[in-house]
């Protein structure tokens, strides 16, 4: 249902792309990219050290899982080898898009269509990084958006939402934005935001009450 949120320019502002802001991703084509959203989806896409890794968040019944049995699951993250991990195809949504799209159709007929399909299908990509945050503001927002340009730190540039958290528990986000209206990115920027600092106020000692 379209709902009137404001008016911008003269203009009003309604919420009919909202359904794309989550579970969406760009896929490429050889002339036009295509929107792709999947509403039934229930995870997220971990990118951790060049790979990629299948987390639940919410269960079958709807419900989201709880912060313990999540923060379970980036800890098994942090700790996989990556020879046990999924290749991410992360890297190749840098390229120009018929590029990319080759390879995609590549990869395809050569057996990868449920690995891309997990990164595709998923709520938003997460990238949990190995190293701190840089020391300065446009450092980190260049760290944000580009992951220091090696293939380990590399972004999901095809995902809607990219959340990165460096190792020291900074953050920043990352927004695929031709899919949606800027306004409704910021609504729903501090709806991520506060959900990340509750998730880290659970993990963090600091932030819990002593026993």
């Amino acid at each position: 249902m379209t709902k009137i949120i404001g008016m911008e320019r003269g203009e009003l502002l309604e919420t009919t792309q909202a359904k794309n802001t989550l579970s969406s991703c760009r896929v490429p084509g050889l002339e036009t990219d295509t929107l792709s959203t999947f509403s039934e989806s229930r995870h997220v896409v971990v990118l951790h050290k060049g790979s990629a890794y299948k987390v639940d968040v919410i269960q079958a019944n709807g419900q989201p899982l709880s912060a313990e049995e999540i923060y379970q699951q980036l800890r098994a993250v942090t700790m996989a080898r990556r020879e046990d991990a999924s290749p991410s195809i992360a890297p190749f949504t840098a390229l120009d898009r018929p590029t990319w799209a080759s390879m995609r159709e590549s990869l395809i007929q050569r057996g990868a269509s449920e690995s891309i399909n997990v990164m595709e299908s998923a709520i938003l990509a997460l990238s949990l990084e190995e190293r701190t945050a840089p020391d300065t503001r446009s450092e980190v927002i260049e760290a944000t958006r580009l992951g220091n340009n090696v293939p380990q730190q590399a972004r999901y540039y095809d995902k809607t939402i990219n959340l990165v958290v460096f190792k020291d528990g900074k953050a920043g986000i990352l927004m695929e934005h031709t899919i949606l209206l800027y306004i409704l990115f910021l609504l729903y920027l501090f709806v991520v935001l506060f959900i990340y600092v509750l998730f880290m106020c659970y993990m963090l000692p600091s932030c819990k009450k002593k026993s």
